[in-house]
């Protein structure tokens, strides 16, 4: 313990008499950790980071394409109802809207997004509230003005008042009773910037006023999903799924020609609701990674380069210290004690940059196709990644 205190002190006197070496070793460092732990960040919440809901490897979205309309598409509302009651694949379909209102409180108003969401969306997902309840049955079926608060709306614009639940908000002129906070981190089954409440679809009325495709086959605004029946593969619920779009099609022909339905993993459509045009965005990510990464590679080279002339005008030293008795354990368990050093602070100044970097991606509202949002945060997973990129820094050149 005495010989690792001596190591200690002595490696900080060598690293305050070279205040430029420091300098420039730590910032190097620091820049080569920061900027790639905030690109890892924004990599890790759009491709790693798992949805937060139950077992979502069951849970599949549904869409619907059209010959005339390349790609994957919504769903029309009553469209989604009838494959919702005459599929075969599902335990359960759920589907959500998008959509905007206006919230006053009386002195003030504002504009939050506000998806409508069928009455079983939270019990499918298994996303338990934080407080009260989420929707009940009758609830999707008479309009009823009751909302769920997200967790972050809650705590940003309500201040944590656990006797909001069950207090009305104003949404449209119209007074809401909340019965409940959504779990912490949830946001729904899309990744970027979260909805602040969640609305009843049989609200929509008021939610969406003068919105007439409700009751329109061919308006198509609907985003559906499911969770598959034990034993079913997505392949199986996609071609279930065209079967009863079939039966769709002849019953009504004006509205459903030429179009049909499918399936994918909820996992790959939390970049898009409908589970395609997430490629870009993995290229991206990557393009990102690859540009910090030549910044790591400059910056360690850079350190490798200050270490190597540091080592030949230490090479004196280190020749008297052996003449003198000194053991080469020691001598390079000294060496390593100052790179450890070096570590910890250009790995803590890192830390603190990639903070900073990540607050300012979120306050610069860039309009990036990766979702940046207040959910943008250093994890777990975001400090080991920080700590494997530390851990290959160049070690201190020795001379014998």
């Amino acid at each position: 313990m005495i010989h690792h205190d001596l190591h200690l002190r002595y490696g900080l006197r060598m690293l305050v008499r070279s205040p430029a070496f420091t300098t420039v070793a730590v910032l190097s460092l620091a820049l080569g950790i920061g900027a790639n732990s905030a690109i890892f960040s924004l990599v890790n919440v759009v491709l790693l980071k798992p949805l937060p809901v139950e077992a979502p490897e069951q849970l599949a979205a549904v869409f619907m394409t059209d010959q005339r309309n390349p790609g994957n598409l919504p769903l029309s509302h009553l469209n989604y109802k009838d494959l919702r009651d005459q599929n075969a694949v599902f335990t359960e379909m759920a589907a959500f809207g998008f959509a905007q209102v206006n919230w006053s409180t009386g002195t003030e108003s504002e504009q939050i997004p506000a998806p409508v969401v069928s009455g079983n969306y939270f019990s499918l997902l298994g996303a338990q509230p934080a407080l009260g309840r989420a929707f009940l049955p009758e609830e999707d079926q008479k309009p009823t003005p009751v909302v769920v608060l997200s967790h972050g709306f809650w705590e940003g614009s309500l201040g944590k008042d656990r006797a909001a639940v069950g207090r009305t908000m104003t949404i449209n002129r119209t007074p809401f009773t909340i019965v409940g906070i959504a779990p912490k981190g949830f946001t729904g089954t899309l990744l970027g910037g979260g909805p602040s409440i969640w609305v009843p679809m049989a609200m929509h009325d008021v939610v969406q006023p003068n919105f007439t495709w409700y009751e329109q086959r061919r308006g198509l605004f609907l985003f559906a999903f499911g969770r598959l029946k034990p034993g079913i593969t997505l392949s199986q619920a996609g071609a279930n799924l065209k079967t009863v779009f079939a039966q769709l099609e002849q019953a009504f022909p004006n509205d459903n020609k030429g179009r049909s339905a499918g399936a994918v993993s909820l996992l790959d459509a939390r970049l898009n609701p409908n589970g395609q045009g997430g490629a870009p965005v993995v290229q991206i990510s990557m393009i990102l990674m690859s540009i910090v990464g030549i910044v790591l590679l400059i910056a360690c080279a850079n350190i490798a380069n200050l270490l190597l002339a540091r080592a030949a005008r230490r090479r004196r030293e280190i020749a008297i210290r052996l003449a003198l008795g000194a053991a080469r354990v020691r001598l390079v368990r000294q060496l390593l004690t100052e790179s450890v050093l070096l570590s910890v602070l250009g790995g803590t100044l890192g830390m603190l940059l990639a903070y900073w970097l990540l607050d300012a991606l979120v306050a610069a509202d860039l309009p990036l196709p990766v979702p940046v949002d207040d959910n943008l945060a250093i994890d777990g997973r975001v400090l080991m990644f920080a700590r494997v990129i530390d851990r290959r820094r160049p070690l201190p050149a020795q001379s014998s």
